[in-house]
């Protein structure tokens, strides 16, 4: 239950504190007193939007702040999946500020948490009707969702979602693949172009191009090269006209060994001199052997041949990679690509059993929830019409349709809730068709259909507290009197706190609260106050009878708090 309710700088509230009881809750008031301020600092704990409009003029914050005793299960379960450790029986705060700027900051037990975190507990310890949720109603989804939870179906539906999701995802993968044939064709001979222009190319040596350009400077340079060549071949080895150096180098040697009869060194200096020759030797060999073009036998035309290699290199470049060792790459793809739409027929085949295997799966988990649907219900309509009936609509049928869901060729389908539609039908007078209930019912008319539902879903939603918001407007009389009986019936099981303009609601109160707003200094201020006898056989007398309250009024007013008690 909500046990203290702690605001400050709401609109008028300057600061105020409530301390509730287990129970049937009343808080009544003028208009205009600050009701509603009692219940924008409820949405706000709850993770409801709060505007900055909300902060008391002149105050740079607002802030609330809610504690909550006997948790109960669902919540300490639903903390826990949030990454909390509560137990049932410990004491939960939820805290929450607002600042001019916009920025907010959200808390449970002290502890700053997302507001993300906040909503998702919330509807564990809290549920409030007022006049969004009577219009929330009009959407089919609300009515769906009350139905599965009247039906106790959440574990079901977890398990349809898997098989759904499973569904959705080989259905996918089967679109995917049907495109991809349909593409098939034409990419196909794209694809067999491109595979073929390289194949043609016959490339295997990542550095072919780079020997083609030597080769092709060669070619474009040999009678340069070869006259150079030729002058260091004979400068150095072998020289007809002349000495060459290794001839010279060779007599040299000779010398030296001659000397080795007189000089201890001349035969190491001629050893050395012999490394010298060789190496000599050996240079004058290379530059013959990397300028020479023997074994081509029309350099002219192999120039012409190592110029259309190049080019050919070069455009296979400008389509498929930077380099040799990319379009080798390039071309492995396109290989596997053609070898995916190959094996296109096979996939399809593959993802269609996928797809049928996984639908039957999902099918049969949402006949099972259609099974269950449909007997919960005629019980839900069947408890809604008693409840109307003595909330003084017992000409009203309520009835809840479950029917196949149809896509838009009217073929049955699967939705992510199942194979059906949900829908509240109401005929509101004898006589009268089936009808929408948002097209039919008055907004008195939907406030007790609403309140009828919430008497019997109370003790399946889970949270220890519900508050209604002037559930009494558009009815009077004897009606009023029967919500308030309706309200307290569920306040036997559940806490309830509601804001209303009746005094037959107000007569029922296990506790009643007076929203008053008065001058303080310069400025209004709103106050709560704990009513006592008297002080409820005063403010009952008030909204029975208006400015001036007459002794029959209080009478009155004593009259039906006496009666109140009675339930």
């Amino acid at each position: 239950m909500l046990v203290s309710l702690h605001i400050e700088n709401i609109a008028v509230a300057k600061r105020l504190d409530l301390d509730f009881n287990n129970g049937f809750n009343v808080l009544t008031g003028e208009t205009g007193a600050g009701k509603s301020i009692i219940i924008d600092s409820i949405g706000m704990i709850t993770g409801g939007k709060a505007s900055r409009d909300l902060i008391r003029h002149g105050e740079d914050h607002a802030f609330v702040s809610a504690l909550f005793s006997d948790i109960g299960e669902t919540a300490v379960k639903e903390l826990a999946a949030l990454g909390f450790s509560y137990t049932e029986d410990e004491a939960l705060t939820v805290s929450r500020t607002i600042n001019q700027d916009g920025r907010g900051i959200c808390k449970l037990n002290g502890r700053t948490v997302p507001l993300a975190t906040v909503r998702a507990i919330a509807p564990f310890l809290i549920n409030i009707h007022g006049q969004n949720e009577s219009f929330a109603f009009m959407n089919k989804d609300s009515h769906r969702r009350t139905l599965d939870e009247y039906a106790g179906l959440s574990d079901k539906l977890a398990e349809y979602q898997e098989a759904y999701e499973a569904y959705q995802s080989t259905l996918h993968r089967l679109k995917e693949l049907m495109k991809a044939e349909k593409e098939r064709g034409m990419m196909s001979d794209v694809l067999k172009f491109q595979i073929s222009e390289i194949e043609s190319a016959k490339l295997s040596d990542p550095e072919e191009e780079d020997k083609l350009y030597a080769l092709r400077n060669k070619l474009k340079n040999a009678e340069k090269m070869s006259k150079h060549a030729s002058l260091v071949y004979r400068a150095l080895y072998d020289n007809e006209k002349g000495a060459s150096a290794c001839y010279l180098i060779d007599r040299a040697i000779s010398s030296l060994n001659q000397l080795g009869a007189y000089i201890e060194e001349a035969p190491k200096l001629a050893s050395r001199l012999t490394d010298f020759r060789y190496e000599i030797e050996n240079i004058a060999e290379t530059v013959s052997d990397l300028t020479s073009i023997d074994g081509i036998e029309d350099p002219e035309e192999q120039l012409n041949q190592t110029e259309h290699r190049i080019s050919q290199i070069r455009r296979l470049k400008g389509k498929y990679g930077a380099d040799i060792a990319e379009i080798l790459a390039t071309y492995k793809q396109l290989k596997e690509k053609m070898r995916d739409f190959d094996e296109c027929e096979d996939r399809i085949a593959e993802a269609k059993r996928k797809a049928s295997e996984a639908y039957k799966k999902a099918a049969l988990i949402a006949r099972e929830i259609s099974d269950l649907r449909k007997p919960a219900a005629e019980q839900l309509s069947a408890a809604v019409c008693e409840s109307l009936a003595f909330l003084d609509m017992p000409k009203v049928r309520f009835v809840i349709r479950v029917e196949r869901a149809l896509d838009s060729h009217g073929k049955e389908t699967l939705l992510d809730t199942g194979a059906d539609t949900v829908e509240f039908f109401v005929s509101t007078n004898p006589g009268d068709p089936l009808m929408p209930m948002e097209k039919v019912a008055s907004g008195g008319e939907l406030s007790r259909m609403i309140l009828a539902l919430k008497s019997i879903m109370n003790d399946r939603q889970g949270a220890g507290t519900s508050v209604f918001d002037e559930v009494d407007s558009g009815v009077s009389g004897s009606t009023s009197q029967k919500i308030g009986i309706k309200l307290k019936q569920i306040a036997s099981e559940t806490q309830v706190l509601c804001v209303t303009h009746s005094a037959q609601i107000a007569s029922l109160a296990d506790a009643h609260y007076l929203i008053k707003k008065s001058v303080v200094g310069d400025r209004a201020e709103t106050a709560v106050t704990l009513l006592d006898r008297e002080g409820r056989i005063t403010e009952i007398s008030r909204i029975i009878g208006g400015i001036d309250i007459t002794d029959a009024q209080r009478q009155a007013a004593e009259d039906m708090i006496c009666q109140g008690s009675a339930f």
